[in-house]
């Protein structure tokens, strides 16, 4: 017969209990998470500029769905103002479209971002919360590389982000306005 250990056993880091704080668990949140939040900028500040080369785009700019009417979209911005844009959800403007984005738009923008000192920024202001949608802006740096980041807008964010990224939007719909086909 085997006989039985009366002694306790330790957890394991697999069976480890959930932190608790006083009596609650502790929630996740992934603002607070260091692999969620790592500050993954280029280690020197760099401008945003526009490409030389007119295949290039200048910003790619993404608002995501949410379980509500978000307005959900893609828009891919190139030096001469083209605009390769996809309507997804809650949009004036439904499906693929090539528009035009005032190159005085285009230049605010890269102006804002150099203000703001994009290249610094984090990759993601996350709130976590599952229902927000995230508006995402791609922007080419003075490397020749993309830094992308990754907004849910909410006090996370920046405020010098915030009006960058409402800034967009608001280009957007207007020249998408009116335009529903």
């Amino acid at each position: 017969m085997a006989a039985c250990s009366t002694s306790a056993q330790q957890p394991t880091t697999s069976q480890m209990p959930a932190p608790i704080q006083g009596n609650m668990p502790v929630q996740y949140d992934p603002a607070k998470d260091p692999a969620m939040n790592q500050q993954q900028a280029p280690q020197r500040d760099q401008p945003v500029i526009k490409p030389a080369a007119q295949d290039t785009p200048v910003m790619v700019f993404r608002k995501t769905r949410c379980f509500g009417t978000c307005p959900a979209y893609t828009a891919t911005v190139y030096a001469d103002g083209r605009v390769a844009y996809e309507g997804l959800d809650f949009v004036t403007l439904k499906g693929k479209h090539e528009l035009r984005l005032p190159t005085a738009v285009i230049n605010q923008t890269i102006q804002q971002a150099n203000a703001l000192h994009f290249s610094q920024l984090q990759s993601h202001y996350l709130s976590g919360v599952s229902d927000l949608p995230s508006t995402y802006l791609t922007l080419t740096l003075a490397d020749g590389t993309q830094k992308t980041v990754q907004a849910e807008l909410t006090d996370n964010t920046p405020a010098e982000l915030k009006d960058l990224l409402t800034y967009v939007t608001e280009q957007m719909e207007k020249i998408t306005a009116g335009l529903d086909k």
